[in-house]
């Protein structure tokens, strides 16, 4: 079993040249769960900035593939990562991206891109021959202004992403005009079709939840995971009642024998033959995460402890029947399996640690969406796309604004922007434009408020030929601003 942790330095500070200090390692250490430790071997390791796995897909010694998510001091940041004999090592890395989730499409390994307000969903073929689907556009004479991107804006924002047994790929999320939906691509077939999801309604998610398309035992068979719990089986949908009525579920996973685990409030619930049944965790622990293994394994972090049931071991772990939730019967129980660091392997990696806030750090074209995978962090492209994404700005908004850049984390308060300063010298055409930095879902950025929709464009054409790697939108809102940013053109 893998273990991931998030931003894990080394225990000591390993002299440098010239009587220097170097930095601790900093990015992800991948551990390895063996005999009730975990143990970070130097060669598992994925140097980088504030990352954190989004997704693993595989299994040892077989080809193994990872989904990694963060922060550069720049932008956000997507990598995908191959375990090899010689350990992890980068395939790619690209600013701006967010995963919702991979699939497995013929010979190929798929994942989609989430939309932000600065690029639409995208279809990435991280291994295996280019694929081939295509995803739906938005319909003609919606009112979306589509010369601002190099293609059309997806109908479906997506939220998660995956694929049944059989090849069936699924997208979950909500349409362009809001309505809740999957996105279907029959096995073998490049085009999609929709499945409407009416009548839909949440309470408060909590902040540990994940939007998640997980694979079901049923060759058509998938469970979107999303606070509440659906059933894709067949080219149709039911909703799954929840194991504590009015209780919202943060994660869920299957094993191979089909059933669904789920983690509500902190307690794990199994469903199997349509009921639900609680496992028990030791006395006064919350689960905090989720996952289920090839072998049937079920795996929970609780409290910093490892829980584990069934699997190699199920016949020493075995489920008891219950009655259900408050049932009389026995409860199924998880087994801890201590996980502590073997501090043997933890030392410095070399100076690789964050690069800072030097250089343009607020000027680069970013995507706005991080999306971290585990622990108590929900995906930030899923919260977002519950939200009403700014619409397209036009002749006939109100207030035009043009979201320049995304201010990295590390930027100051008080950035001065130079490259796009420099850009904007001499162009007094584009007098009467706000200079701001504005706030929206946590982020801060770079915008301005423009007097009409035709000088917008222009300060979007200027920007993105003038500012290397600047990806400008264009779009219709009002958001808070922070400060503003006196420009002198």
């Amino acid at each position: 079993m893998l273990v991931s942790t998030y931003d894990v330095p080394s225990a000591r500070e390993v002299a440098g040249g010239e009587g220097r200090a170097r930095r601790p390692y900093q990015g992800i250490s991948i551990g390895v769960l063996e005999g009730g430790k975990v143990a970070f071997p130097e060669r598992l390791r994925m140097a980088g900035c504030c990352s954190r796995v989004f997704t693993v897909v595989g299994r040892w010694p077989d080809q193994v593939d990872a989904l990694v998510t963060g922060y550069t001091a720049r932008a956000s940041l997507g990598e995908h990562w191959a375990l090899g004999a010689q350990g992890f090592r980068r395939r790619d890395a690209d600013l701006g991206r967010s995963y919702t989730g991979v699939a497995q499409v013929g010979a190929s390994l798929v994942g989609l891109t989430g939309p932000n307000v600065f690029e639409v969903s995208r279809l990435v073929t991280l291994r295996g021959p280019l694929t081939k689907l295509r995803l739906a556009s938005v319909p003609k004479g919606t009112g979306a202004l589509r010369d601002q991107s190099p293609v059309d804006p997806t109908d479906l924002r997506p939220e998660a992403f995956g694929a049944t047994r059989d090849g069936t790929v699924v997208s979950y999320g909500a349409r362009y005009a809001g309505d809740r939906a999957l996105e279907v691509w029959a096995r073998g077939e490049k085009q999609s079709t929709f499945v409407p999801l009416p009548g839909l309604r949440w309470g408060k998610l909590p902040d540990d939840a994940r939007t998640q398309v997980l694979q079901g035992a049923g060759a058509r068979e998938a469970w979107i995971v999303d606070g509440v719990v659906l059933r894709y089986l067949n080219g149709n949908w039911e909703r799954v009642d929840l194991p504590v009525p009015g209780a919202m579920v943060s994660m869920g996973a299957v094993t191979p024998d089909g059933a669904l685990w789920v983690v509500v409030e902190g307690a794990v619930f199994k469903r199997g033959d349509g009921v639900w049944r609680r496992a028990s965790l030791p006395e006064g622990m919350k689960a905090e995460d989720l996952a289920a293994g090839s072998e049937g394994a079920v795996w929970v972090v609780a409290d910093g402890v490892i829980l584990h049931h069934g699997g190699k071991e199920k016949g020493k772990a075995a489920e008891k029947s219950a009655a259900g939730p408050g049932g009389n019967g026995r409860r199924g129980e998880l087994r801890s399996k201590h996980a502590r660091s073997d501090s043997g392997d933890s030392g410095d990696s070399g100076d690789s640690g964050d690069s800072g806030d030097s250089g343009d750090s607020g000027d680069s074209g970013d995507s706005g969406v991080s999306t971290p995978g585990g622990g108590r962090d929900r995906t930030p492209t899923a919260r977002a796309a519950r939200e009403a994404f700014p619409k397209p700005g036009g002749v006939k908004c109100a207030q035009n604004l043009v979201v320049l850049s995304m201010l990295g984390k590390g930027t100051p308060e008080a950035y001065d922007f130079p490259l796009t300063r420099k850009a904007l010298k001499g162009h007094t055409e584009l007098a009467g434009v706000r200079f701001v930095v504005t706030q929206d879902r946590g982020h801060r950025f770079l915008s301005a408020f423009t007097t009409s929709f035709e000088q917008a464009m222009k300060l979007q054409r200027l920007v993105r030929s003038a500012v290397t790697g600047s990806t400008p939108r264009v779009v219709c809102a009002k958001p808070d601003v922070v400060r503003d940013v006196a420009m002198h053109l």
